[in-house]
């Protein structure tokens, strides 16, 4: 059974740990104590010019901060952590409130597995000298009146319906943090600059998979797949229509995805093409060291833990990691970001090297001095990088549209 609502827009209640360790109690201080260190390593290459030149002061000195600060902080608490941070964005760009998320996004929860719908609203309004003579008075009553409609409208639309491409979209956050609507802010631009550019409606089918280590790999993979049949059979998207997206973790659960789609499923059911920033493909080459990125590597290798539990069938599963597919072949044409400071940048080099060689079309960016999911993560990112990577991600649909 399914049902949708548009009043649930924290993690699901299904999702949340059901037991979790006493905080500790010198955790917080420990970790602004070893993200002060890393302020002033940064400090002092920066001063002596051994840092990026992409990359301005206070975006280092962020990165560099939170790299090492998160290194001394339980789960739960990095958890809190990242929560706070998202919380931060979506205030700052009018989607603080269950409210504002209500405008936007529909909460739909089925027995085998969870999404948000987003779907496409045209945002290319323009002022008009009518508009402008309106008093302060008129505006807010329209603004109340706009708000109560957007909500209205968001809440009756079917999945699926009043847009040309869905995208099913999978968070990041190392299998082990973060939920569905992280990014909405970002789904808004996407659909803003396709539809202004170039007149193809975007929606978003995100997937709240649940997460490790209550619930290990492969149960965050299975709740996406349970999704996306669904998104097919039950609200009848022709897979032609739809693109995979992804941020890191969700990055690699794209390509999971397409794997088990075509192993176990159709290749009928393949979507379109699958975009992703900053991939996490665990591998067992070795993975550089940087102050530079957001990620410390000893941080990736617990989530990894956590979502693999170490058990042998799960580290050898060519649905954990896409390096342990015999073959890449089939997939669909993918677009690809990373930093190019970033940790993770050697283990995508490789995935994007043994894509090319299986016959995988691949488009990437890699953008020098860049840390990982660099313009998606606040106050790492600037707002030109983030209206130039959601420009080609807007070129990317377009061009799958119109083929």
């Amino acid at each position: 059974m399914t049902t949708e609502t548009s009043s649930s827009f924290d993690s699901p209640q299904r999702f949340q740990p059901k037991t979790r360790p006493l905080p500790n109690a010198l955790a917080w201080p420990r970790a602004v104590f070893k993200g002060l260190i890393g302020l002033a390593k940064y400090t002092i290459l920066y001063l002596t010019n051994k840092t990026p030149p992409t990359v301005n002061y206070a975006q280092g000195a962020a990165i560099a901060f939170s790299h090492l600060s998160a290194e001394g902080l339980t789960l739960v608490q990095l958890r809190t952590l990242f929560g706070w941070a998202i919380q931060s964005t979506h205030s700052n760009t009018g989607l603080g409130t269950p409210e504002q998320k209500a405008q936007w996004a529909k909460h739909i929860k089925n027995d085998s597995w969870v999404a948000f719908w987003v779907p496409f609203q045209d945002q290319t309004h323009k002022v008009t000298e009518g508009d402008k003579a309106r008093t302060s008075n008129d505006i807010k009553q329209e603004n109340i009146n706009s708000a109560k409609a957007k909500t209205d409208f968001v809440s009756q639309s079917r999945v699926g319906e009043g847009c040309d491409l869905v995208v099913v979209y999978m968070h990041g956050g190392g299998f082990v943090q973060g939920y569905a609507l992280q990014s909405l802010d970002q789904f808004k631009n996407i659909m803003r600059k396709t539809h202004q550019d170039y007149g193809v409606k975007v929606g978003y089918f995100s997937v709240e998979y649940r997460l490790a280590p209550e619930v290990p790999f492969p149960g965050g993979l299975e709740d996406c797949v349970n999704a996306y049949k669904a998104l097919v059979t039950e609200y009848n998207v022709d897979p032609k229509r739809i693109v995979f997206g992804g941020d890191s973790a969700g990055g690699n659960l794209c390509y999971s995805l397409a794997l088990k789609i075509r192993d176990e499923l159709d290749s009928r059911f393949l979507p379109a093409a699958i975009y992703s920033s900053s991939p996490y493909f665990p591998w067992t080459g070795k993975l550089e060291y940087t102050i530079f990125d957001t990620i410390h590597i000893d941080l990736g290798d617990c989530f990894v833990d956590a979502y693999t539990q170490q058990r042998p069938e799960a580290l050898a599963s060519p649905y954990y990691t896409p390096f342990n597919a015999s073959t890449l072949a089939g997939l669909p044409p993918t677009l690809i970001f990373w930093g190019g400071v970033e940790v993770l940048s050697t283990s995508i080099e490789h995935f994007v090297d043994k894509a090319r060689r299986d016959g995988v079309k691949v488009e990437t960016m890699a953008k020098p001095g860049k840390s990982h999911c660099w313009f998606m993560i606040d106050p790492t990112s600037t707002v030109e990088d983030r209206e130039e990577c959601i420009a080609i991600i807007a070129a990317f649909l377009a061009k799958l549209h119109s083929a």
